[in-house]
């Protein structure tokens, strides 16, 4: 259960890491590329206002022939595009890349061999009061794109990186956090199988005394009510005594559970045969269908008490004259036992807690009927030492199916194991 809650807390240490990265990487590439794109602006602002002096406007419409015949003698070349456009908008001289009317924007334009992305802006021209025509300079936007993309790629890059330093990081700081609880529960595993052996002890002298004042009242012709009902009280302190010391066994990592290799019927038959006086006293019809020979490897009395305590819970919870079917099958590699009963369903709500120690659907019928709130939690407990899993279906007033998935031993490593 520690290393689990280990796991999830690295997990979601690792999954808010990464949540923050990728929003926080989208917003800093965001911002990035804003920046890189007012630099743009800026630049095409400076492109404008270095050219507007170099354009003639004496003949009437605006022309920058001398500021090309100069730029082309001194062998300059921009990477820009400019273009003058008169008063109507239409084209009277271009330089550099090849514009597309008048636009602002960013936008594709036609260069030497491919379309290029520009932004784009223009400017009116006036002389004397009087709207001569348009000045547009473009400038390629591939610099501010290629450095975005850089951007992305190192970010995107480096998330494996950092994701696999988060996870061992998360599983340091998890096991440190963790150290207190684990404590914890060591010392809560520890006072209950202290308290199932201090149980033990007053119940078994309690009992005989039982039967000592039973054959001296039986006697005198004495009423034994009284006796019958320290008695059931006995029996239900040292039943819940053996639950506490057998489920501290399981919790224990290190307890000694022998395993071995066992045959499904093996499981079945004992547990099956351990409740049918149960279920005859209420008169409740108990079918199990043919059980396949399958192979498990495990500890054999563990999964004879799972089965019986999941069958014990049927028949309790099932009214007088109902049903409860057991059915056993594979499915791909594992065996598939399910316990169905007709009896009063579980609440949806409650479906995730039904596992935790002492918890009750029913608390009155619990108590009426002897019931620990052990067993449930006994039967997820060998599951777990089984490395196997179980499922509830269930509807209130109709009945439950609890659906038990082990594993199918591999006879050839069960037997070496063995």
């Amino acid at each position: 259960m520690i290393q689990s809650l280990r796991k999830k807390l690295t997990l979601l240490f690792l999954g808010l890491f990464l949540l923050i990265y990728v929003l926080g990487g989208a917003a800093a590439l965001g911002v990035f590329y804003h920046g890189l794109s007012l630099a743009l602006d800026e630049e095409l602002r400076d492109l404008s206002s270095e050219i507007l002096p170099a354009i003639q406007l004496s003949t009437g419409k605006p022309s920058l022939k001398k500021w090309a015949d100069a730029a082309e003698h001194e062998h300059l070349t921009s990477p820009a595009g400019i273009q003058l456009f008169d008063q109507k908008g239409r084209l009277l001289e271009k330089y550099g890349l090849s514009g597309d009317g008048l636009k602002k924007g960013e936008l594709k334009v036609q260069g030497d061999n491919h379309t290029i992305s520009v932004k784009s802006n223009f400017e009116e021209l006036h002389e004397d009061g009087k709207h001569l025509g348009y000045l547009q300079v473009q400038i390629p936007t591939n610099s501010r794109d290629t450095a975005a993309q850089q951007f992305g790629l190192t970010m995107l890059l480096m998330l494996p990186i950092l994701a696999v330093a988060v996870s061992f990081a998360g599983y340091f700081f998890s096991g440190l956090a963790i150290k207190p609880v684990e404590k914890s529960i060591k010392v809560l595993k520890t006072f209950v199988a202290d308290a199932g052996h201090e149980f033990i002890t007053p119940v078994t002298v309690v009992e005989a005394s039982l039967q000592t004042l039973e054959e001296q009242l039986k006697e005198h012709n004495i009423g034994l009510d009284v006796l019958s009902m320290i008695s059931r009280a006995s029996q239900r302190m040292k039943d819940l005594a053996s639950d506490l010391i057998f489920l501290a066994k399981l919790d224990n990592p290190d307890a000694q559970l022998p395993e071995e290799l066992i045959s499904l019927d093996e499981v079945v038959d004992p547990a099956i045969e351990d409740v049918s006086e149960l279920a005859r006293g209420k008169s409740i019809a108990l079918s199990c269908s043919s059980v396949p020979e399958l192979p498990i490897y495990g500890h054999r009395h563990s999964l004879q008490v799972m089965l019986t305590n999941l069958l014990t819970n049927a028949i309790k919870y099932t009214e007088t004259g109902g049903s409860v079917k057991l059915d056993a099958g594979q499915e791909n590699n594992r065996i598939v036992i399910s316990v169905e009963d007709s009896g009063i369903g579980i609440p949806a709500d409650r479906l995730d807690s039904i596992f935790e120690r002492f918890y009750r659907v029913d608390e009155s019928r619990s108590r009426a009927q002897g019931g620990s709130g052990l067993g449930l939690a006994i039967v997820k407990a060998i599951l777990e030492r089984h490395k196997s899993e179980i499922e509830v279906q269930s509807t209130p007033g109709k009945g439950s199916k609890f659906i038990v998935r082990i594993p199918i031993a591999q006879v050839s490593v069960a037997i070496s194991k063995h």
